[in-house]
């Protein structure tokens, strides 16, 4: 049964009776009670909000408070706040038919910037990241030599083609044996951002000429050729694009008249840059001075290699230039835009008072070449050169008189850089004269290697940058000047606030000496230094690191320095902002890949040369941040496992990768063929690896 609810007896169904009077009374009476219990609940409401706010202030001072104590609780992170997010990928977008008619327009005339910059100003718009690499390496040819930004900017660049090497070499890697990887160097290079010089065997290379200029902006050739080579050179269309030209022969010296033939070409339009290795003759020297093709022609190195010709006597006899070749040359007109000339065995003498027409000249290198006093005279009586900035005399036969003669002489007063390395400059005995006849007051670069200085020339050396002589030097070149210890001691006082790249190798330095250095202001500006071929070993290696100016070195080699696990870890712990490192045959095995794999401060390292890794360690190397981070990298008898090959092909930023004598499976091999390409090079065997496929 269903239960009925009781009404309340708030109200009767029959209303009663009442007098008007009444009834008004009665609503007053009603609306007062309305509006007081309407009061009261309005009150009532209001303590309760008031009360919830004051709870929850409390309970936000609570947390607030409790926040605080755990946050005084809680040590201070040590570690360095996130890194903002990346920068979204940017996605390439399909070319316009542009940029093909601009590539046609390269390839019609390379010598042109202009539409190579609209090229690459066009590939960047379009997100091909390869175009910023046209840009600036443009903007790199246009640089002076001397000029401050060019070695930051050359870095660059240098990263750039790295990461972009396969994309922008894409259309010539389908020529031929573009593709290929080689057994020395790169079979091509880059400039102006695209692949400009081929270089290799002449036989492989000539028969292709006429495809590659198709495919790229060829302008250079570096080749070992044969008489065949040159013949068919000479015949080719192709030559006519060419503007730098060197030549050289693997086996024999390159007849000279071959290289005679080959001035004579009616496709040789326009050479910028000579170089020949070969046999150096009258009859070379008057095709030369007859050749229209060098008319402006900046660059010419002339090199006598196997240079022995029939005398007399019917024995053998150097031949080269000689006094009235050079004469030819210089009086000829070819040669009046030249602004660097190297002469190497070319038997010129005192007839080096003829590059006194060259008044363009800037770079000036004689080597190996008896000018005894009389040349060194005729060449400080030269009375074009007043503008020479660079100056090597390499074994040269100089003495204290002759050397004397040339830095004395007023119109070598703007030299930046001189050179005179070599036996039979009489350094040993000369220096004393030298520096005491110095006015060279830009003076950037001296090369003094190879010239037996040892410890009194060091001493001769700091005495001489006590005076300010050597004020704005930058460079100093002493390998092999038999220093040893002592010697370094001795260097090691020397003021040259400016120094920036010393080159001590081949010196036997020790312990002794390295402690000496390091107790020395001497690396205090240096960024690039030389201890390869010394006896460091670990005690001289740790007595270095001691030295706190290494911190700001970029680039050092201590290859074959009898030096231990200790003392490579001592060093690479206090020189954080290495660029270059190359450790090879030491003592410590596979320490190198190790400790650049796990350094925490090895931020800046792009190049690497080690020798002797084990698989497990190169594997480590490529999957360390710091592998990730490696532009160059070249490996010694390394042990690759498939592991370590895969780790190697993914690292993003390696250009090139150099491998001798490696231990590596075929599958190994195919997985980093695949990935360099013309960028890996390998030996022994190379053809076994250029068997597989290449990048695409």
């Amino acid at each position: 049964m269903a239960t009925r609810t009781k009404l309340p007896k708030t109200a009767k169904t029959t209303p009663k009776k009442t007098t008007p009077k009444k009834a008004t009374a009665k609503k007053a009476t009603a609306k007062k009670v309305t509006a007081k219990k309407a009061t009261a609940k309005k009150a009532t409401a209001k303590k309760a909000t008031a009360k919830k706010a004051t709870a929850k202030k409390a309970t936000a001072k609570k947390a607030t408070a409790k926040k605080a104590a755990a946050k005084k609780a809680t040590p201070k992170k040590t570690t360095t706040p996130l890194a903002p997010p990346p920068e979204p990928a940017v996605v390439p977008r399909p070319l316009p038919p542009q940029a093909e008619a601009l590539m046609r327009q390269i390839l019609a005339d390379p010598d042109d910037l202009d539409p190579r910059r609209v090229y690459a100003d066009l590939l960047v718009e379009h997100g091909a990241l390869h175009g910023e690499s046209i840009q600036l390496d443009c903007a790199l040819r246009l640089l002076d030599r001397n000029d401050p930004h060019r070695a930051t900017l050359e870095q660059t660049v240098e990263t750039q083609l790295g990461h972009h090497g396969l994309a922008l070499s894409r259309d010539l890697r389908r020529v031929g044996p573009f593709n290929r990887s080689s057994d020395t160097t790169i079979c091509f290079a880059f400039a102006r951002g695209l692949p400009e010089l081929l270089r290799g065997v002449g036989a492989d290379i000539v028969p292709l000429l006429q495809q590659a200029v198709e495919a790229a902006p060829i302008r250079a050739l570096e080749l070992e050729a044969t008489a065949a080579d040159l013949q068919l050179l000479a015949a080719s269309p192709a030559l006519g694009q060419i503007r730098a030209l060197s030549l050289n022969s693997p086996d024999d010296p390159l007849p000279a008249e071959s290289v005679i033939d080959l001035l004579a070409s009616p496709h040789l339009r326009r050479l910028e840059h000579l170089s020949l290795c070969g046999q150096l003759n009258l009859d070379l020297a008057r095709a030369l001075a007859g050749c229209a093709a060098l008319g402006d022609c900046r660059e010419l190195v002339l090199s006598e290699i196997g240079n022995m010709a029939p005398s007399e006597s019917g024995d053998t006899a150097p031949s080269g230039l000689g006094p009235e070749g050079l004469g030819l040359l210089c009086r000829s007109g070819r040669l009046d835009h030249i602004e660097a000339l190297s002469l190497s065995q070319a038997r010129v003498g005192a007839a080096v008072a003829e590059l006194g027409a060259l008044h363009n000249l800037r770079w000036l290198s004689i080597a190996q070449d008896k000018l005894s006093v009389e040349g060194a005279r005729a060449l400080a009586a030269a009375e074009g050169l007043g503008g020479l900035e660079a100056l090597t005399l390499e074994a040269c036969g100089l003495d204290a008189r002759a050397l004397v003669a040339l830095v004395e002489a007023p119109r070598y007063a703007g030299l930046r850089r001189l050179d005179l390395s070599g036996r039979g400059n009489g350094l040993g005995r000369g220096l004393e004269a030298l520096l005491g006849a110095l006015a060279l007051p830009h003076l950037e670069a001296l090369g003094l290697r190879g010239g037996a200085i040892r410890e009194r020339g060091a001493g001769l050396l700091t005495r001489a940058a006590a005076h300010d002589t050597l004020a704005r030097l930058q460079e100093l070149d002493l390998t092999g000047c038999g220093l040893k210890d002592d010697g370094l001691a001795a260097l090691a006082t020397a003021r040259l606030p400016e120094l920036r790249v010393l080159n001590l190798s081949a010196n036997t330095i020790g312990a002794a000496g390295l402690a000496a250095l390091a107790a020395s202001p001497l690396l205090a500006s240096v960024r690039d230094l030389d201890l390869a071929n010394n006896k460091c070993q670990n005690a001289g290696a740790v007595a270095l690191a001691a030295c706190p100016h290494l911190a700001g070195l970029e680039r050092l080699r201590l290859y074959y320095n009898w030096m231990g696990v200790g003392g490579l870890r001592a060093i690479l712990a206090v020189t954080p902002k290495l660029v270059e490192l190359v450790c090879g045959e030491n003592n410590y095995a596979n320490a190198p890949g190790q400790v650049v794999a796990r350094s925490d401060t090895l931020t800046h390292l792009r190049r690497l040369t080690a020798y002797e890794q084990n698989g497990p360690t190169v594997t480590e190397l490529a999957l360390s941040p710091a592998g990730r981070r490696l532009e160059r990298l070249q490996l010694d008898a390394p042990q690759i496992t498939d592991e370590g090959a895969e780790a190697l092909a993914a690292l993003p930023n390696l250009g090139e990768l150099h491998l001798s004598f490696p231990t590596i499976s075929d599958a190994g091999r195919a997985v980093l063929r695949r990935r360099f390409g013309p960028f890996l090079s390998v030996s022994p065997d190379v053809e076994r690896w250029n068997a597989l496929p290449g990048p695409d």
